[in-house]
């Protein structure tokens, strides 16, 4: 893929910034290269892979390991946050989980990096599923639009599947969610037999139209340590 200077140059200052941010729920970045017209990203393996294929290949993933994963996501946003930083991007294929089962969050703020007249696959094209609808309107992407995404990625984390993921036409999924709908608070129950009702709660608060009735990372931390 071909990059102008203009467009290797603020990638490399956004990749800076990834590469100084010190975390232990976000992924480290050892550095970046750019070989035949291709930019590189360098950081750690993760053995588990992504969140997303995990959750999907573990359909008996117990309630604490899925619960675990959320609250480590959601530390790493309360951080980012706190540095003014909005992550744009947040499903859990930009999570990966160490051999230790530990999340990872990757990926942010890349998806922001690229002018209009560039390619929509560098600007994050088919994450509309887990975009804001304020979002959606043009306005722009703010730490509550992180945490809107954020009950996306509870969706993800309870029924192994992508938001909306009954509907196929992006147009469809827009509509959904401008327009207040939401998925279905199914399953209800953990396969090792825990109530799903207070993840869905959150969920629920976290996907508000009004970007101001959505909690916040720091909240939603309290609240995944009050839940059983």
């Amino acid at each position: 893929m071909d990059f102008d200077s203009a467009v290797v140059r603020r990638f490399n200052r956004e990749a800076d910034i990834w590469r100084k941010l010190r975390h232990p729920k976000i992924l480290e970045l050892l550095g970046t290269y750019e070989t035949e017209g291709y930019i590189h990203l360098v950081a750690p393996w993760a053995e588990n892979g992504d969140a997303y294929n995990y959750v999907r290949n573990h359909p008996n993933l117990s309630y604490l390991s899925r619960k675990t994963i959320l609250y480590d996501l959601a530390d790493a946003l309360s951080y980012l946050h706190r540095k003014q930083i909005v992550h744009g991007d947040l499903k859990l294929v930009n999570v990966v989980l160490n051999r230790d089962e530990e999340a990872l969050l990757c990926d942010f703020g890349l998806s922001k990096l690229f002018d209009t007249n560039t390619s929509e696959v560098l600007k994050g094209a088919g994450t509309y599923r887990w975009t804001a609808p304020e979002i959606h309107n043009n306005e722009p992407k703010t730490p509550a639009s992180d945490m809107y995404a954020f009950s996306m990625c509870i969706v993800e984390i309870i029924t192994g599947k992508v938001p909306f993921h009954q509907t196929r036409a992006a147009a469809a999924v827009i509509l959904d969610i401008v327009t207040g709908k939401r998925p279905a608070k199914t399953p209800e129950w953990s396969p090792d037999g825990c109530s799903y009702v207070g993840l869905w709660g959150i969920a629920e608060k976290g996907w508000a139209v009004d970007p101001s009735e959505r909690p916040s990372a720091q909240e939603v931390m309290a609240r995944l340590f009050e839940i059983e």
